[in-house]
Formats: C-alpha cells, sequence, structure tokens
C-alpha cells in the first residue's frame, strides 16, 4: 500500500462509516424517546385519572355513609340485629347506589368484643349484594383502623376474589357503638372510565399470593367466566378493558416498582404494538396486592418513526457517498494529478530533456511546490552543465 490514495481513502470511508452508524444510533434513540414520552404520557394520565376517580368516590361514599347514620331504620334494624327488616330497608337503597354511582358493597359489621384492644378484623352481619352470606369473620386493614379509630377510614382492601376501595364508619346509637358500616366499589370500574379518557387499555392484575386459588375459580364459574389463574404465574387478569385478555400477560415481579408507575418496555401482539407501563396498587396497610397494566396502541408512532429513521439513513448513505466520491476527486484533482505530473517532469528531466518546465497551477501547498520544484530543475540543469564543460573542452 504505497499509494496516498490507497492509504487515505480507507481512513475517509471509515470517518464516513462511522458518520453514519452516528446518526444512525441517533435516530434510534430518538424513536425510542418519542416512545417513552408516548408511555410516560399514558402512565402520568392513568395515575392522575385514577386518583381522581378515587378522591370523587370516597367523597360519595363517605357522604353516603353519613347519611345512612341518620337513617333511623336501618340504625333500628341494625342494633336490635333484625337481618330482614335491615335488609328490607338496605336493599332498594344498595340496588339504587349500585346502578347510579356504581356502588359494589353495602355491608354491616358486628361490634369488636368487649375488652378487646386490638383486633384484625370483624363479623359480617348483612351483605346487601349477597345477603344470604353472614357471619363470616374476615381481616382487613380498614376494618382494624375502624375499630381503633372510631371514626371513618378508607383504603382499598383486597377481598376473595376482588379489589375495592372501601369506607368504614361507626354506627351509633345512644352514644354508643353498635357496629360498623361499610361502602365499597370495585376498582375495576374505574378502567372502564379511564379507557373513555384517554383510549388506552387497562387491565387490573392481581396477585395469586394475595388470592385464594378455589374461591378465584368458584367466582370465575358463578359469572360464566373461565378459570384463568393458570394463565399466568404471578398474576391473574381481575378486569380488562380489551377483548384480547392475552395482551396483558406479564410474568416478572412488579414488588419493587415505585408507587408512581413504571414503564415495561414494548409488547407486540400480531401487527400491534403496545409501549406498557404499571401503576401498582397498595391495600390500606401498604402491602403490594397487584396493579393496573396500561397499554398505549403506539404502532403508528412506532411506524412513523421507522419510517422517519429510514429515509433519514438512505439521505445520510447518499450524502455520505456524494461527499466521499467529492473528496476523492478533489483529492485527485488538487494533489494526485499534479504530483503525477512533477513525477513525469522529474522523469523526464533526469532523462536528460533539461529544458522540459513545470508550470504552476494555482498559490496553494502544490503550486508553491511545483513553483520550488521548477527552481530545482533550474539549479539541476545549471549543475550538469557545469559538469559537461571539462568533457566538452577535452572533446575540443
Amino acid at each position: 500500500m504505497h499509494s496516498i490514495k490507497a492509504k487515505i481513502i480507507p481512513i475517509v470511508g471509515a470517518s464516513l462509516l462511522i458518520g453514519s452508524v452516528a446518526m444512525a444510533w441517533l435516530f434510534n434513540r430518538s424513536y425510542e424517546k418519542t416512545l417513552d414520552r408516548a408511555s410516560d404520557q399514558a402512565l402520568t394520565q392513568a395515575r392522575e385519572s385514577f386518583q381522581i376517580q378515587k378522591k370523587s368516590a370516597i367523597e360519595l361514599m363517605s357522604a353516603s355513609i353519613q347519611a345512612m347514620q341518620g337513617n333511623q331504620v336501618l340504625v333500628d334494624a341494625f342494633a336490635n340485629r333484625d337481618r330482614d327488616q335491615l335488609g328490607q330497608a338496605a336493599g332498594p337503597i344498595f340496588d339504587d347506589f349500585a346502578k347510579h354511582f356504581g356502588v359494589t358493597h353495602w355491608n354491616y359489621w358486628e361490634s369488636e368484643p368487649e375488652g378487646t384492644a386490638e383486633v384484625k378484623g370483624l363479623v359480617n352481619f348483612y351483605r346487601a349484594a349477597t345477603p344470604k352470606k353472614f357471619g363470616e369473620f374476615l381481616e382487613r386493614a380498614t376494618l382494624a383502623s375502624v375499630v381503633r379509630q372510631k371514626s371513618f377510614v378508607d383504603g382499598l382492601d383486597l377481598g376473595n376474589t376482588g379489589f375495592a376501595l372501601r369506607v368504614v364508619g361507626p354506627v351509633y346509637r345512644a352514644g354508643k357503638v353498635i357496629g360498623y358500616f361499610e361502602i365499597g366499589k370495585d376498582i375495576a370500574s374505574f378502567l372502564d372510565s379511564m379507557k373513555k379518557q384517554s383510549g388506552s387499555e387497562y387491565g387490573l392484575m392481581l396477585l395469586k399470593s394475595t388470592l385464594d386459588e378455589k374461591k378465584w375459580a368458584s367466582s370465575r364459574t358463578s359469572r360464566g367466566l373461565r378459570n384463568d389463574w393458570e394463565d399466568m404465574k404471578e398474576f391473574v387478569l381481575a378486569k380488562n378493558t380489551s377483548p384480547d385478555a392475552s395482551i396483558f400477560n406479564y410474568d416478572k415481579t412488579i414488588l419493587g416498582i415505585p408507587t408512581t408507575g413504571e414503564q415495561l418496555g414494548l409488547v407486540t401482539k400480531d401487527t400491534t404494538m403496545f409501549a406498557r407501563a404499571v401503576l401498582p396498587i397498595d391495600d390500606a396497610s401498604g402491602k403490594r396486592v397487584g396493579g393496573v397494566f396500561i397499554l398505549t396502541n403506539v404502532t403508528e408512532v412506532y411506524r412513523h418513526a421507522i419510517d422517519t429513521r429510514n429515509q433519514a439513513l438512505v439521505f445520510i448513505v447518499a450524502l455520505n457517498l456524494l461527499v466521499g466520491v467529492g473528496l476523492w476527486l478533489l483529492f485527485h484533482v488538487l494533489i494526485v494529478r499534479r504530483l503525477d505530473r512533477l513525477i513525469v517532469v522529474a522523469t523526464r528531466v533526469v532523462g536528460g530533456e533539461y529544458q522540459t518546465r513545470i508550470e504552476s497551477t494555482s498559490k496553494d501547498e502544490i503550486g508553491r511546490f511545483e513553483k520550488l520544484f521548477d527552481q530545482f530543475r533550474e539549479v539541476f540543469v545549471s549543475v550538469v552543465a557545469e559538469a559537461e564543460k571539462p568533457r566538452n573542452e577535452k572533446s575540443a
């Protein structure tokens, strides 16, 4: 590799190649950031929407409990432990609240045993949704808190097969606590409203470790649904807004994810691409029980980004080729061709054509070298002429 061209062309080519790779990386980062922004916006919107609905539901249920505490018929029936009378009075009210406000739980709880300083749960006296089921002792953080505080308590609590936002308050008669009244709303109902606002798909995923497998299977069967317990390793899908439940499949942990939520990357289903994120859900005791998974369709954003990237790369490659060819031509015309001409002239002068001249074609470095070379030629010719004089004189 004795030619300057052979040495410089690979360097120029490598430089252009490195530039193209760098530009490709920048474009990749650009479209990745575009997808990240779309996922971040969906996560932020889901978090804000969830909190707004949670606050609104708590306010509604708290006001409703206050109103029911003033309903003497309900209070008397509960104080007398007349379950039939309580059901006749509370049932129609619950049906109305369920229809208009999406309330799913309307429960009365027995008082804690006298002399008990700390309890983990209470015995259910009446369930408006399932009036034939009563007498069951349930441990819940909200129930333990309302016994301890004797004032309104709200929080998210996981039941046997679902997850509800609950508000619980004490029921008084003649200044004495006679039990507790609870209104709850299944948070799965939040998802449909969230989808209407954002257009994203939402799925409520619950950790299997917090559920009873037999009760889950029984609940699904009673509602005419397939038992999906084995679909995923860690989760069951309690509610989703998409007809395709498989897009929510996820088998990694969410225990270390912050409560503000986190992006989970991209997932592809057929020809559709989704940006996935999760908003973890903790119960009233702070225990992680599941999460709301957000799937945002970014197919068009992705395709547009890919098309833009590919077009840009084609343009960059074409531009680099043009630049490379242009540099090669400039190098050839400004340097190589002129050096070749100097070599030809030098060869002819050495061969005896002393009068062969080299004309300077510009004032650049090569032009100055051409001028210097011609001066050197003249000196060389003079030296040769002086050296030949004695020989010519002897011949004469």
